[in-house]
Parts: structure tokens; C-alpha cells; sequence
């Protein structure tokens, strides 16, 4: 495994940690999420199938908050058409004195007319803190990649536009016994499991932003501004991340979609990839 370097402007960590083929146990300090914003709502049902964005993030009722973000699109306060909720990520960094990442706390969703929204999470840690755009129906309009966000201020994110979709599906196949594979069969994939499918651009390091949903949804759309990239489809069995080990640290397997283009308004269809699982 290659060693994982953080990008500049976001924190270094000591080494050290678990195995690469082990389920991840944290052990967790207790973390109470309280958003803070005039009209915080619960998001209506979404097509997507993804505990990580849905109607059940924790939305409560306006309160204190020591980490924020505020969002535009185009340098423009105003949605775009179909864009209603935006959620806010944090995972917290040296939890009982261990240099780790921990897995993230589960989303806190705003309106996304709001601007604005913030989160209450106890003082004398580090956090990486990322937002995840959605429409109504529960496609990933935009999403940042993970970086440090000092505790009293306001992280500021714009979307560019105009954009286009990528649609992929998967299935899974055990590289092993060279036969395909459930997401049942995989523990740390199946319902309850702490894995996750993960589709995003270029390399993954530390502040690739990835749009990351369960592997029993199936399929993921993702919204890039309009070009070509080169995408990985991969399955990892935690999102916690190691700074000596890398972000591949966790990788159950990926696969490349090479040279694929995205059109402004329009949806690039790649159908149902095949994920090969290196030790299934």
C-alpha cells in the first residue's frame, strides 16, 4: 500500500492502524450533531438508496454551531432546477488519541435555498468536514472532497456550471472463486455493514471527492461539469482513512471507466459495471 500524503491546507497525522483486510471497529467517542438554521426540514423520499443521503439524515431544530459551510452555484445564491437539499459531512480526527480517521457522522441536511448551514461537534478535536448536493429524486449533484475545517469558522464551497450526469450501475465478482457475488455475501457491504460503493475522477487521495452510496443501492448518478474524465468504480469496506496507509487501504476492488465524456444537461448511461472483489 502506498503511503497517503494530505493534501496542503489539510493537517498531518501521525502513522499507525489496522490491517488492510479487517472490518474497522472504531472506538467512538460520542458525537451529538445539532444543525443550526431558520428552516431546517426533513428531506422528502428519495429514489436513492443510499443511508448516506435520504430522508432519514438528522435534521433538529435550530441550535449552537461551531462548523459551517455556505454554498452557491455559479457564484449565484440561487438553485438550480431539481436541486433541493444540501447535507453537511464531518468525521472527526484522533479520537482516544489515535491519529485516524474515524468513519463519518451521518449527514445533517439543509434546505438548499438556505446558503448556509452549520453543525454542533465537541471541541478538542480535528475534522474533516465535505458537503453532498441532491435533487428531489436523490441524484448526487455535487459533492467535495474531504478537507480540514477549523472549529468557529465557515467553509465556503461554489458548484460550476452547467453540468452533466454519469449513471452507472454494478455488480460484484469475486475474483477468487470467480463467481459473482451479492452484496449480502460481502459483510462489510451487506445492510449494516460499514462499506460502500464509491464513483469519482482521477486518483484517490484524501481529498478526492467521492460519491460514495451503499452497494445495495445498486446504482449512483454523480453530476460533473461538462468534459472528459477518467472515473473508478470501486468497493472499499470502510470510509475511515489512515494517513500511513493510504486510501486504498480499505479497497475490496475497483475497476476503470476510461475517457468518458460528460455533456451539459445530458446523462451518460454506462449501464452495470462489473466490480471484481480481490479476496471473494
Amino acid at each position: 500500500m502506498r503511503e497517503g500524503a494530505p493534501a496542503p491546507g489539510v493537517r498531518r497525522f501521525r502513522a499507525g492502524g489496522p490491517g488492510p483486510d479487517a472490518i474497522v471497529v472504531s472506538v467512538r467517542r460520542a458525537l451529538l450533531l445539532l444543525v443550526a438554521a431558520a428552516g431546517c426540514y426533513r428531506a422528502p423520499d428519495t429514489a436513492r438508496g443510499d443511508p448516506d443521503a435520504g430522508p432519514d439524515a438528522p435534521v433538529v431544530d435550530a441550535g449552537p454551531t461551531n462548523l459551517a459551510w455556505s454554498w452557491t452555484f455559479g457564484g449565484a445564491a440561487a438553485c438550480p432546477t431539481g436541486v433541493d437539499r444540501v447535507q453537511i459531512v464531518t468525521a472527526q480526527w484522533d479520537t482516544s488519541g489515535v491519529n485516524f480517521r474515524e468513519e463519518p457522522n451521518a449527514p445533517v441536511t439543509f434546505p438548499c435555498a438556505a446558503g448556509t448551514g452549520g453543525v454542533l461537534v465537541p471541541d478538542g478535536f480535528d475534522y474533516d468536514s465535505w458537503l453532498v448536493v441532491l435533487t428531489s429524486d436523490g441524484r448526487v449533484f455535487d459533492v467535495t472532497g474531504p478537507g480540514h475545517v477549523d472549529l468557529g469558522t465557515t467553509a465556503t464551497h461554489d458548484v460550476q456550471l452547467p453540468r452533466g450526469y454519469v449513471h452507472v450501475a454494478w455488480s460484484l465478482f469475486g475474483q477468487t472463486s470467480q463467481t459473482p457475488k451479492q452484496c449480502s455475501d460481502i459483510p462489510s457491504l451487506a445492510d449494516g455493514g460499514l462499506g460502500r460503493v464509491q464513483l469519482f475522477t482521477g486518483t484517490a487521495v484524501q481529498t478526492t471527492p467521492m460519491d460514495t452510496a451503499s452497494c445495495t443501492a445498486g446504482d449512483t448518478y454523480l453530476a460533473l461539469p461538462a468534459g472528459t474524465y477518467d472515473l473508478s468504480l470501486r468497493a472499499v469496506y470502510s470510509q475511515s482513512y489512515l494517513p500511513a496507509n493510504g486510501p486504498d487501504a480499505y479497497l475490496l476492488g475497483e475497476t476503470a471507466l476510461a475517457g468518458q465524456t460528460i455533456v451539459a444537461d445530458e446523462t451518460l448511461e454506462l449501464g452495470a459495471q462489473q466490480l471484481p472483489l480481490t479476496h471473494y
